[in-house]
């Protein structure tokens, strides 16, 4: 019976010893998952950081983009403006040079008409002289 005690004692020991080792296996996995969850809880909180610093520069660039393309809408109409300005002043321009070469050639109609008369005046007055040289 005394040996049978020893045995009992003996694996009570060796139980002990097996419990320990797993109490201590336990209690590293258990340091070892509060350690995980601690690194899983700052990979959260750091992508949910860079999520939100990427969300905040989309925006920031759509709102950008918003103003250039205000810009560009305002520079496109600025330039439609300027072009329809361009062509009232290239047509007022033709309408200026043409009045200008219809008055020019009146005006040298009319000196050709004003050359003739005289042309015709001063035959009239060379004939009236002439005429008038044979006063009697």
């Amino acid at each position: 019976m005394l040996e049978k005690y020893e045995a009992t004692q003996q694996n009570i020991a060796d139980q002990q010893q097996k419990i320990e080792e797993e109490s201590a296996s336990i209690n590293t996995m258990l340091a070892e998952k509060g350690s995980k969850q601690q690194e899983v809880q700052n990979l959260v909180a750091t992508t949910s950081d860079n999520i939100s610093s990427y969300v905040n520069q989309i925006s920031a660039n759509q709102e950008e983009a918003e103003v250039l393309m205000a810009q560009v809408s305002s520079a496109d109409n600025d330039i439609a403006v300027l072009m329809e300005q361009a062509e009232q002043e290239r047509q007022q321009k033709r309408r200026q040079q043409a009045a200008a070469q219809a008055a020019a050639e009146e005006a040298a109609s009319e000196e050709e008409s004003y050359s003739e008369d005289s042309s015709e005046s001063d035959e009239d007055t060379s004939s009236d002289e002439a005429y008038r040289g044979r006063v009697f």
